[in-house]
């Protein structure tokens, strides 16, 4: 499994001179960026388990801090702040070890409010998806970390590579013309504009437009298109060969982009792999007709007839090849008066087959062939 991170903008942080540090650094019930949703009671196991650690910006060779109490607190708690007061959150108290360098550091940025946001680190255990997004239901918290980055007003994903959150900037007639090459040459040098009409950037190269896909959005007035839409979905999907984000992302693009196919009041398709067929239509903006068995058949005997001939051919070459070093083999060993049965010798003489193996190996060869 691999670590994630989600970050929580600090919520009425509380700090002391000698170190101690109160927050909230995670929030229950709230859709993020990638539209998950961590419920009440995801961390429960993992903290009765082990208290996570506190570290500086998730950089695990720099311990900054000890966890003295982590537990989770449900909607409604007066313990809560009344900006997340209908939610919930995971609450952490730590204390800052000021001996070391980055721990002082953190506590003065905090108290300046430079740094105003915390996140963990965890992975997924037990997850579920619903109507309004995939749920988080068990995590395995490892550390929570000050850090540096920007973060929404409750929680989002936050990662080098990054889907876009959504955003509702209106839409444009159904019908309008798309051109998504166009609409990424027309923003320019504004890659916050060009941020805003794609669902997936990569941070690391936020300064170069190579560094932006699927995008769906005009760039003059912000709007939706439908055929960018239905575009950026039938790529996500596997048309036009896919798009090369990472398989972690793909979710939470789709969960963006099925937001505007609610907003154009469309059907939107099942994330799952699809045919051609299929693929076209639904990058049409079409409706893809479902499969039936006949069709799963008639895909499945092609495959195999490509495979069988694909197969015969290499499996024909493997049985010439040893039945040629085996009888030259033979015909050494027999000029050398041997009986025929003395294994293979590389040139070197450093590794010898036996010629029971090849000969095994040939009758199974010929009876792959046979079923070909």
């Amino acid at each position: 499994m691999k670590l994630k991170f989600k970050s929580c903008k600090i919520v009425e942080p509380k700090t002391t001179d000698d170190g101690i540090i109160e927050a909230f650094v995670s929030v229950f019930g709230n859709v993020d960026a990638y539209g998950e949703i961590i419920d009440y009671g995801a961390f429960k196991d993992s903290l009765a388990e082990k208290l996570p650690k506190g570290v500086w910006s998730h950089d695990w060779r720099e311990p900054i801090a000890a966890t003295l109490e982590a537990k989770e607190v449900p909607a409604g708690d007066p313990m809560l702040p009344e900006s997340i007061k209908n939610f919930g959150g995971l609450y952490i108290k730590g204390k800052l070890v000021l001996a070391v360098q980055k721990a002082a550091e953190a506590l003065e940025l905090i108290k300046e409010k430079v740094i105003d946001e915390f996140s963990i680190g965890y992975m997924d255990e037990e997850t579920y998806d619903a109507e309004d997004g995939r749920h988080l239901k068990k995590l395995r918290l490892f550390e929570w970390s000050p850090v540096l980055v920007g973060a929404n007003p409750m929680t989002e994903v936050v990662s080098v590579k990054s889907v876009v959150p959504y955003a509702d900037h209106g839409i444009a007639e159904e019908e309008a013309d798309w051109d998504g090459p166009a609409q990424i040459k027309q923003c320019g040098d504004d890659f916050g504009k060009l941020k805003k009409i794609c669902a997936w950037f990569d941070s690391e190269n936020a300064d170069t437009k190579a560094g932006y896909k699927l995008p769906h959005h005009r760039a003059a007035d912000l709007k939706a298109v439908w055929k960018g839409t239905a575009a950026a979905m039938g790529a996500l999907l596997g048309g036009r060969g896919g798009v090369d984000i990472p398989a972690g992302d793909k979710q939470g693009v789709y969960n963006h982009l099925a937001k505007h196919y609610k907003q154009f009041d469309k059907e939107v398709p099942e994330m799952k792999e699809y045919n051609d067929e299929a693929i076209a239509a639904i990058e049409k903006g079409e409706k893809p007709e479902p499969e039936t068995p006949g069709d799963e058949k008639k895909a499945a005997t092609q495959a195999v007839e490509i495979i069988s001939k694909s197969n015969f051919e290499t499996i024909t070459e493997a049985i010439r090849t040893l039945t040629g070093a085996l009888k030259a083999s033979r015909e050494a060993d027999n000029q050398a008066g041997g009986t025929g049965r003395t294994p293979l010798v590389n040139e070197g003489g450093d590794k010898k087959i036996p010629v029971k193996l090849i000969n095994q190996a040939i009758r199974e060869l010929l009876k792959a062939k046979k079923s070909q």
